[in-house]
C-alpha cells in the first residue's frame, strides 16, 4: 500500500477554494500547512461537492492529524493567507460512499446497504431541518436495527462510527420544518469492503461525558444526554459468542490531556477487554482479546475519566464492540 498526496488550494482572502477529490485515500489524513498566514484556514470535508462540514482549522505552519473519510475537502479562509500552500498525505485503500435516505417528514427512511464498505465510516449531516435525525445500523440484513448516532439541529456535523455493518437509515422525530441531508464514506480495508456476515457489532453513545473527574457508563445505541453514573443499562450479548476489541470515536475531542478508559464489563465485572485514550484524540482501538459471553451474560460499557475535562463534556463518544 503507498502513500498518496494532494495540494489543497487555499484562497489568499476570504473565502474558499476549490475542492480537491481525496476519495483515492484512507482514514488517517496529515495536513502540512508551510508559509506565514495571517488567517484562520478551516479544513472542510464533503461527498457531494455541495454540503460541506468543518474537520480542523489552523493558523499558523504545522502538521494537522484528522481521521475521517470523504470523498472532497477544501480550504475556506478567513482573512488573508497569501504565500501559503496546504497539502494532505495518507495511504491510498480508496472509499466507497453512498447517500443515506432521510424522510421529509417524521418516519424512517430506506436502509442503505453498506456491507460491502470497510469499518471506518464517516457520517456526514448537513441540512436545515428542525427535528432529530437518528442513524440506525443492521447487522442482520435489516431484520433488526439499533441507534448508533442522532444528529439534533441545523448545524453541519460530522461523527466517525467505528463499525462493520450491513444497512443503515435514518428515522426523524419531532419534524418541524427543513431538509436535513446525510451520506456515509467508509474507508476500504484490507480486504476491500466490510466484516464477514457472522461478525456482531454492538454500540453505545453519549453526546456528553464528565466533565468532572468520574467513572460513567455509556447508553446502549445512542443518547444524546450524558452518560449515565450508575451502571443500570446492561444489555444481553444475543447469545454465546466470543468478544474481541472496542473502537471508540472522539467526535470532537476535548482540549485537556485528560484520558478516558474504555473497558467492557460483564455482569459488572470488568473483562480484559479495554483501552486507555487521550481526550483530545480522536479514539482509537482496544488490542484483540478474545472474552467468551453466553445469553444470560448482562453486559456494559465503562468509562473512566482521569481529570476534569477543559471543554464541558460535549464529545460525543460513539463506541463498537466487535465480536464473533
Amino acid at each position: 500500500m503507498a502513500n498518496v498526496y494532494a495540494t489543497i488550494p487555499v484562497p489568499s482572502v476570504t473565502g474558499s477554494g476549490a475542492p480537491v477529490n481525496v476519495s483515492a485515500m484512507g482514514f488517517d489524513k496529515l495536513f502540512s500547512l508551510s508559509g506565514t498566514p495571517n488567517a484562520t484556514i478551516n479544513i472542510e470535508a464533503s461527498n457531494d461537492g455541495v454540503n460541506w462540514v468543518p474537520v480542523g482549522s489552523m493558523t499558523a505552519s504545522n502538521d494537522l492529524q484528522r481521521s475521517f473519510a470523504a470523498v472532497f475537502v477544501r480550504a475556506t479562509v478567513a482573512g488573508t493567507a497569501s504565500g501559503v500552500v496546504l497539502s494532505v498525505g495518507s495511504d491510498d485503500p480508496g472509499t466507497d460512499m453512498t447517500a443515506i435516505t432521510v424522510p421529509a417528514g417524521n418516519g424512517t427512511g430506506a436502509a442503505a446497504n453498506v456491507s460491502a464498505y470497510g469499518g471506518k465510516k464517516t457520517l456526514i449531516y448537513n441540512g436545515g431541518m428542525d427535528g432529530c435525525i437518528t442513524i440506525q445500523a443492521s447487522q442482520d440484513g435489516g431484520a433488526t436495527f439499533s441507534d448508533i448516532v442522532s444528529f439534533v439541529g441545523q448545524s453541519p456535523a460530522s461523527v466517525n462510527v467505528y463499525a462493520a455493518v450491513g444497512r443503515l437509515r435514518a428515522v426523524v422525530s419531532g419534524f418541524a420544518s427543513g431538509v436535513g441531508v446525510v451520506s456515509v464514506c467508509a474507508a476500504k480495508d484490507a480486504a476491500g469492503g466490510g466484516a464477514a456476515a457472522d461478525q456482531t457489532v454492538m454500540f453505545w453513545g453519549n453526546t456528553q461525558i464528565g466533565p468532572l473527574a468520574s467513572t460513567v457508563f455509556l447508553t446502549p445505541g445512542y443518547s444524546t444526554a450524558a452518560a449515565a453514573l450508575a451502571d443500570t443499562k446492561q444489555i444481553g450479548p444475543g447469545g454465546s459468542k466470543n468478544a474481541f476489541s472496542l473502537e471508540v470515536a472522539h467526535n470532537v475531542p476535548d482540549s485537556s490531556p485528560s484520558t478516558i478508559t474504555y473497558t467492557l464489563l460483564v455482569n459488572g465485572v470488568a473483562s480484559a477487554i479495554a483501552v486507555t485514550l487521550g481526550a483530545n484524540t480522536a479514539g482509537g482501538e482496544s488490542a484483540n482479546v478474545a472474552v467468551p459471553l453466553v445469553a444470560t451474560d448482562r453486559i456494559s460499557l465503562q468509562a473512566e475519566l482521569n481529570s476534569a475535562l477543559a471543554d464541558g463534556g460535549n464529545m460525543n463518544i460513539t463506541v463498537a464492540l466487535r465480536g464473533v
